[in-house]
């Protein structure tokens, strides 16, 4: 066998051995699901998120003291608008971050965020801005 043929049969292997790693590459990528921060469609609310707030958000703070804070809230808006993974990232006190914590796994499917013409999973910052006298 000359040089050129081994070279060239040495070449055919290693692409195929390449595109079997890329090919397997690409199953474990497509099996990874992705929350986007950044897309052309955020997600929104179908229905009056303040109203629903006001209505649904009964928080106490543990002392007696006057508040005018903000709860921040981080969570997922699902491809079908359900909502998971929510988190507390300001907090006023623990009563309060449970009880928006309950509010916001309690609320209404929302619109979903979408790329590329298909929902996808976004994260969502919510403040709640609390007025206690």
């Amino acid at each position: 066998m000359s040089l050129k043929y081994s070279l060239l049969l040495i070449s055919l292997i290693l692409s195929i051995s390449m595109a079997a790693q890329v090919n397997e590459l690409e199953k474990k990528n497509a099996d990874t699901v992705m929350i986007y921060n950044y897309i052309e469609q955020r997600p929104s609310p179908g229905f009056d998120l303040p109203a629903y707030i006001a209505k649904k958000l009964h928080c106490h703070p543990d002392s007696s003291e006057a508040i005018n804070d903000q709860i921040t809230l981080k969570f997922v808006v699902n491809e079908d608008g359900g909502i998971s993974n929510i988190e507390v990232r300001k907090s006023i006190s623990q009563s309060c971050d449970e009880a928006a914590i309950s509010m916001v796994k309690l609320m209404p499917p929302w619109i979903p965020g979408r790329k590329n013409g298909k929902n996808v999973k976004v994260w969502f910052f919510l403040p709640i801005q609390i007025d206690w006298q």
